[in-house]
């Protein structure tokens, strides 16, 4: 049985894309019967319903390290040394440099937002990728990309090519469009009867969230709506300021909710007419993938890794035009917008297999 352990941190308190990535991975290692040892800096409610399986273990240990990214390298070795593990994957693009027994590192890259985009990171994040990462990669024995697009990036600025792709998971209460029935919509609070187009992220820069609120509120079409999901993020000052305007012109028409449980994140993306994917840059794009799973069109940016999680599939803007072309876009209604192919994403089984592949190739 392979002892693989896992930087579990991410886990803790699942609110996000990294987080959603790294507990569906925990949970078919489970599956495939790995003796999976969750390796984090401190307990959660979370991580605890994991302690009474048999094939799991959880380390903790080096809460008193407010940094991750310090934890990851001076911390997570003695865990890694102590939970005896073979194998090591890095799901949060991060694996430690010194190792005290043998183990093969395998790092998940999700994005080159510290390059491409650095000025949208949190200071300490966005430096130690940028300091750390040409060591983590060439120390890595395995490198898997959450998309083609940062497959090709990693080896235009590391010279390395990705052993293969493992797209992020699908939440798990998004069922497929097949599965999905019009009857099946509840009346969810705060939602206008209104036509609406959806926006879920963090609040922070590279989302350009606050682009949509102002070009949304300049051509305020009459009879639709704008709803935003998401919340805390970080240098968001010019997207609050520019919901607050918004919000004293549009009314009840624009919506902003936090994050919300998956069951109503689900229901929102099933009904609106369109989400809205903006971002200057992301490693792959799962709100358009899950958007279309459902059968709701998507509005992107022309970026690769867009175009890549929406399968050559939706309405694509020109980043370099995106406040004009999203005030057209208003203005016309959403005119333009494509509706929904048959989806081809890879199911999760398939996925697991491209990583499993790998650790029995090495057993």
């Amino acid at each position: 049985m392979f002892r693989v352990a896992i930087d579990a941190n991410p886990m803790m308190e699942v609110r996000g894309g990294v987080g959603f990535y790294t507990q569906n991975m925990a949970d078919k290692l489970i599956e495939a019967k790995c003796h999976l040892i969750l390796v984090a800096m401190r307990k959660s409610e979370n991580l605890s319903r994991y302690e009474s399986m048999d094939n799991v273990e959880v380390v903790t240990g080096g809460a008193w390290i407010r940094s991750e990214a310090l934890w990851s390298q001076f911390v997570l070795p003695f865990l890694l040394y102590k939970s005896k593990a073979k194998y090591f994957i890095g799901l949060g693009q991060s694996v430690p440099l010194v190792c005290f027994r043998a183990l093969s590192r395998i790092l998940i890259v999700h994005d080159f937002a510290y390059i491409i985009c650095p000025e949208t990171m949190s200071f300490g994040r966005r430096n130690y990728l940028k300091f750390f990462s040409k060591a983590m990669i060439k120390s890595s024995k395995h490198i898997f990309c959450v998309s083609k697009g940062t497959s090709n990036k990693l080896l235009d600025y590391y010279n390395r090519k990705a052993d293969n792709i493992i797209i992020p998971p699908l939440r798990y209460s998004i069922p497929s469009t097949e599965s999905v029935a019009s009857t099946d919509l509840p009346d969810l609070p705060d939602l206008p009867d209104l036509p609406y187009y959806l926006c879920v992220g963090s609040f922070e820069p590279r989302k350009n969230i606050d682009k949509v609120v102002t070009a949304f509120a300049q051509a305020n079409p009459e009879g639709e709506a704008l709803l935003i999901v998401g919340g805390a993020g970080w240098n968001n000052a010019g997207i609050k300021d520019a919901l607050t305007k918004a919000k004293e012109k549009l009314g009840g028409r624009l919506i902003v909710k936090n994050f919300v449980t998956n069951e109503d994140l689900y229901f929102y993306y099933k009904s609106a007419k369109a989400t809205m994917l903006v971002s200057s840059y992301e490693g792959y794009g799962m709100p358009i993938a899950e958007s279309r799973n459902l059968g709701t069109p998507i509005v992107a940016v022309n970026t690769e890794e867009h175009i890549e999680a929406a399968e050559d599939n939706g309405l694509f803007l020109s980043l370099n035009n995106l406040e004009s072309d999203l005030v057209d876009f208003f203005i016309s209604k959403g005119s333009d917008i494509c509706s929904v192919n048959n989806c081809s994403y890879l199911d999760e089984t398939t996925k697991m297999r491209r990583l499993l592949d790998v650790l029995n190739a090495r057993y």
